[in-house]
């Protein structure tokens, strides 16, 4: 699976620089073939048909046997694959000449999100995640925000296109906003949520959002250390997605840490990891051991790491500590740069998932 990602990565990314450049030569210009859609509101261009035609070429090329989920030209293949795609997302800021827009590329299987991309034609930022592996932006890793005061957090939020809709979400605005340093509306969602994965935003959340303008943001947010919830539809308002930093909401002290015994290692030496779950019980660590996970991921590829065993100790936060010799890992792309990553299903029910990681180096 590893090895799969990291080819769909690729593809991705690919697609992502097919559309972005139709994007960049438009892109000031008198707009061409602008209609409207769901409401006079809801406008797409002749750009975002350019862009999404080159983003099905590159699929079509590599992936021939794979779905694809376009926003303007629906659903076609029968795959087992789905690539959800927004090749426009910010069409409205595009056509009135604001440079807060994206190209979104996702692929799922039947388990959810297997590589998201996100890209800025204007800014050059490409921001991506796979399944296992770290949350980036232009190849560095990237880490959500950590604040736990709502009182002092950025929050992004988005609006419907119609009216009633509008009416409905602008009190929710009027509550949130006291309550917090501040909200900005950006008007892509897929943009919202690449910022929240790197720390430019706090949170975020909107309601009435497609498959294809979240699937690559979602994924991305997740493996940057967000919690990624879905947001049930209540009466006339559709359902959405809420994305913000890792707290355990029945407990929010209880976090997941992770340290290792050096940041460099040769191909003798051997990787002693150490999994804190912080503010968390013994009874809790050992009824959730089996949802403790550790990998070792580089560029979109990674090894699953085996499970690692509970020191016992009568005092301090459970640890879990996993000794891996280097010589015997699998190492998908070789000596480099790494990233360990943990994660821990919180055993409550509440579907809590915390995460951690740490960069570490290789040597050949």
């Amino acid at each position: 699976m590893p090895d799969l990602e990291s080819e769909l990565l690729s593809v991705a990314m690919e697609a992502g620089e097919a559309a972005a450049v139709e994007l960049r030569a438009r892109f000031g210009e008198r707009a061409r073939g602008v209609r409207s859609k769901s409401t006079p509101t809801d406008l797409v261009s002749d750009a975002d048909l350019a862009a999404e035609s080159a983003i099905r070429a590159v699929i079509g090329r590599r992936r021939p046997e794979d779905t694809i989920m376009g926003e303007e030209g629906g659903q076609t293949g029968a795959g087992e694959l789905r690539w959800l795609v927004d090749p426009l997302d910010g069409t409205v800021n595009f056509l009135f000449g604001i440079p807060a827009f994206v190209v979104s590329v996702a692929c799922e299987d039947a388990d959810g999100g297997l590589v998201g991309v996100v890209l800025d034609p204007v800014r050059g930022e490409c921001f991506t995640a796979t399944r296992w592996g770290a949350a980036m932006l232009n190849e560095e890793p990237i880490r959500g925000s950590s604040r736990e005061e709502l009182s002092t957090a950025m929050l992004a939020t988005g609006f419907a296109y119609e009216a009633a809709a509008r009416s409905r979400q602008a009190p929710v605005v009027a509550r949130v906003i006291p309550r917090v340093r501040d909200i900005r509306r950006v008007g892509a969602a897929a943009m919202d949520l690449a910022w929240t994965a790197c720390g430019r935003f706090d949170a975020y959340y909107e309601r009435g959002v497609k498959p294809w303008d979240v699937a690559a943001g979602t994924l991305i947010a997740a493996r940057a250390g967000l919690v990624v919830r879905e947001l049930p539809a209540a009466g006339e308002d559709p359902a959405g997605v809420a994305v913000a930093p890792v707290t355990d909401p029945r407990n929010p002290s209880r976090r997941l840490q992770l340290a290792s015994d050096s940041a460099r290692y040769d191909r003798g030496g051997t990787i002693r990891v150490e999994a804190i779950l912080a503010g968390a019980s013994a009874a809790t660590a050992d009824a959730g051991k089996a949802g403790l996970q550790l990998s070792l991921q580089r560029n979109g590829a990674g090894t699953v790491l085996p499970a690692p065993a509970r020191l016992a100790s009568s005092s301090g936060a459970p640890t879990f500590v996993g000794t891996y010799p280097v010589a015997d890992l699998p190492l998908p792309s070789g000596p480099g740069a790494y990233t360990l990553i943990a994660s821990w299903t919180v055993p409550d029910g509440s579907g809590t998932i915390l995460t951690a990681q740490l960069p570490i180096e290789i040597d050949g």
